[in-house]
Formats: structure tokens, sequence, C-alpha cells
């Protein structure tokens, strides 16, 4: 009996380990994404390259997993 609980243990203990290492893996990709705007500097759609469609655009995303699209204008 006391090595089944013991084995129970373990299961849990390592399961919630692994989750413990997911979330944080995910928190740092959300930390990455977050800080700051990205461009995209190349974009190749089934061997089309549509990079310049995204030309003049900024991107900004957030923690609660949304992201903007921001046109850059320039005053003339």
């Amino acid at each position: 009996m006391k090595k089944l609980l013991t084995a129970i243990f373990l299961v849990f203990l390592l399961g919630g380990c692994k989750k413990a290492i997911e979330q944080a893996q995910e928190n740092a990709i959300i930390k990455a994404m977050t800080d700051g705007q990205w461009t995209v500097t190349n974009f190749v759609d089934n061997s089309n390259d549509v990079t310049a469609t995204f030309s003049g655009y900024k991107f900004q995303y957030y923690s609660n997993k949304t992201v903007d699209a921001i046109k850059m204008v320039l005053w003339k």
C-alpha cells in the first residue's frame, strides 16, 4: 500500500513539474513577443514572395494573445 501511495505521489509531482516547465516556457515566449514592435522582413507563401504586402506595418503583440497591426504613415 505504501508503494502504491508513493507511486501516485510521484506521478502527481512529475506531472506538476512538467506543467510548471511548460508554463514557464510559454511565459518566456510571451515576454519576448510583447517586448517592442515587430516588422515582417520576409514572407513567402507557396513560393510567392509577399513581403511587400506588409511594407509600412509594425505589429504589437500583447500578453492577452492579441495583436495590433500599425500602419506607419509618413507625412510630407
